[in-house]
């Protein structure tokens, strides 16, 4: 292959990049947004908690109805809890938000230096175009093969790609199912030990990046959807509410049983369920490469004819 025909694929390569950042940062810009509105909503909620504890802390007529009834400790108890479960929310919307914007900055970095990859790609066919006629020789075929053949390798990388991010967010899932199992045996999670302590700050880390990756592997997935026309929707609802569905299950295991059940059992159907969308991904990109291997056989078939001919 000549240096015109590989800088052909390269541009190509380049151009359809610069297609599929495009859509990744459509899609960033949506979640960006929705992230913010739901941000708004649930600091407002945060601040109405805030005001329900402070209201039964207080020595006013309400706290002190219900001291005569008996029943203040176990509301201050549920309003506590229902103030620590939105605060944990909201922080860990700030900090996927946060996350959100770094990424949306790197995007519009690449997507900046792939500006000129449709010009310089159509410019390049020109010229190899016009080599071709003043040859007397115009393979339309070969060039459809070499554009074929790059968009199957685009499409097995990110196949890869989103493959990755799914592992790295079971890893994540692992580590949080593991010290849910630790927490159970040492006992209350109320447990004043440092060693305790240390772990609930570092979990508390965990979660958040577990479902900043479950996140990830969720926009691959519908980014998989909307460039290739692969279809996950269904498997990917559960992803879509994550933190919020181990918040509520932690706090239902603690408060009801006061064991851990509900979460754990959360976080293993989770990581089965990437499991199970990962071995799809991988049988998608074993038959890309079996695509990849019939289009190079058929240009090489062509290539040898053209030179026979």
């Amino acid at each position: 292959m000549n240096s015109i025909d590989k800088q052909l694929i390269e541009l190509y390569d380049e151009k359809n990049r610069k297609e599929k950042v495009r859509t990744h940062l459509t899609n960033l810009y949506y979640r960006i947004e929705e992230a913010k509105m739901e941000l708004l909503t649930l600091q407002a909620q945060l601040i109405k908690e805030e005001r329900d504890v402070e209201k039964l802390e207080e020595n006013n007529i309400y706290s002190l109805f219900l001291t005569v009834l008996g029943t203040k400790k176990q509301q201050l108890e549920k309003e506590r809890q229902e103030y620590i479960q939105m605060f944990i929310k909201v922080k860990g919307l700030e900090k996927n938000l946060e996350i959100l914007d770094e990424e949306k900055m790197l995007l519009q970095k690449t997507f900046s230096g792939l500006e000129n990859a449709e010009e310089d790609f159509e410019k390049l066919l020109k010229t190899k175009v016009h080599l071709l006629v003043q040859s007397n020789d115009y393979p339309e075929a070969l060039l459809e093969y070499n554009e074929k053949i790059a968009s199957y390798n685009i499409k097995n990388r990110e196949l890869l790609s989103c493959i990755k991010k799914g592992d790295v967010a079971k890893n994540y899932l692992k580590k949080i199912t593991d010290f849910l199992g630790e927490l159970e045996v040492w006992g209350a999670v109320s447990n004043n030990s440092t060693k305790v302590k240390k772990k609930l700050r570092r979990i508390n880390k965990d979660i958040f990046i577990a479902n900043n990756f479950m996140q990830r592997y969720e926009g691959g997935l519908v980014e998989l959807e909307d460039y290739f026309e692969l279809d996950f929707h269904r498997e990917i609802v559960q992803f879509e509410t994550f933190l919020d569905q181990f918040v509520d299950a932690l706090i239902t295991d603690w408060i009801v049983k006061h064991r851990i059940f509900n979460a754990s059992n959360l976080l293993i159907n989770l990581s089965d369920k990437i499991t199970q969308i990962n071995e799809m991904l991988s049988y998608e990109i074993e038959k890309t490469e079996s695509y990849i291997e019939e289009a190079e056989d058929y240009k090489a078939d062509y290539i040898l004819n053209k030179l026979k001919s």
